[in-house]
């Protein structure tokens, strides 16, 4: 096995992300200073983007606990992560054993698809990573998103493709819990 495919465990807590993962376990408080940074710059007609960092378990269940709130630079396509920004993620990421679980974008529109700007500039190209499209410059939250038909959650393949998660998968695979410490104990 190459080493950059070895996943290291920490405790109960995986150092690198897996090809997938079982759930994503997202903590309520982190939710929202994502969702009001997105309606606070969609006010403004503008798409923004944030990250959702956290562990992964052994059970590659993924655990997010930290919001990141990036610089983005606007572009006519939408906004993007300029590469000192991803560096800087990155290093973050690296010091704190935290690996990024999610990338959460708007989109200007009722409509949720992945574009291809979205594909072209993800934040990583890591199979694994979830990509939540937030319709509407983010003005009805990422919470209401995992309850209605709006739904537009996809996730990286091994081949490097994004698939659209179904409905009844997302609801499954990406809960939101009041903390993480029980998910922990």
């Amino acid at each position: 096995m190459e080493q950059k495919n070895e996943i290291r465990c920490i405790g109960t807590i995986k150092k690198k992300r897996p090809d997938k993962l079982a759930k994503l376990l997202i903590c309520e408080s982190i939710l929202r200073p994502l969702e009001e940074h997105l309606r606070k710059t969609g006010m403004l007609q503008r798409e923004e983007a944030g990250l959702i960092a956290g562990y992964v378990t052994n059970d590659s269940i993924g655990v997010a606990t930290t919001a990141i709130i990036p610089r983005t630079e606007n572009t006519l396509a939408g906004c993007i992560l300029p590469f000192e920004v991803t560096i800087g993620c990155i290093e973050i990421m690296d010091k704190t054993g935290q690996v990024v679980l999610a990338q959460v974008h708007t989109h200007p529109g009722r409509i949720c698809q992945h574009s291809c700007t979205d594909d072209d500039w993800a934040f990583s190209d890591c199979p694994g990573l979830f990509s939540i499209v937030v319709p509407c410059f983010g003005r009805f939250g990422i919470r209401r998103i995992l309850t209605t038909r709006r739904v537009a959650i996809f996730e990286r393949l091994c081949s490097g493709q994004w698939h659209r998660l179904p409905k009844a998968e997302v609801r499954q695979r990406l809960l939101i819990v009041p903390t993480s410490e029980s998910v922990f104990r």
